[in-house]
């Protein structure tokens, strides 16, 4: 089963995600420059957080959608993505103010 979504980005035409669902696994693929390489595209991680930023306003798959994402690898791997993000967060505050305390330290 295949889900069609269209975002507008830098280019003229709009970008194509396709959402693909078969035996349990879902994949996604864009059109986009960055999806050309395989690698993470920001229409594609919209898609994902429910955040379409007006690119998929109102489209009539998206229920749907949001349905095969609940408990699929692709939302566990997002959901992974999140707290390594959210720890490097944490971690360059830590360090921001590790500095801030040596800097006292050396200047006296």
């Amino acid at each position: 089963m295949q889900l069609t979504f269209y975002a507008q980005g830098s280019a003229i035409e709009p970008y194509t995600i396709t959402v693909t669902l078969s035996d349990s696994k879902l994949s996604m693929t864009c059109t986009c420059p960055a999806g050309g390489f395989k690698a993470i595209c920001k229409h594609r991680l919209a898609l994902i957080a429910g955040d379409p930023d007006g690119l998929f306003a109102g489209d009539p798959d998206m229920p749907v959608f949001q349905s095969w994402l609940e408990g699929s690898n692709i939302q566990s791997a997002y959901h992974a993505l999140q707290r390594c993000e959210d720890s490097l967060s944490d971690a360059k505050k830590r360090l921001a103010a590790a500095k801030q305390r040596l800097a006292t330290a050396i200047t006296g």
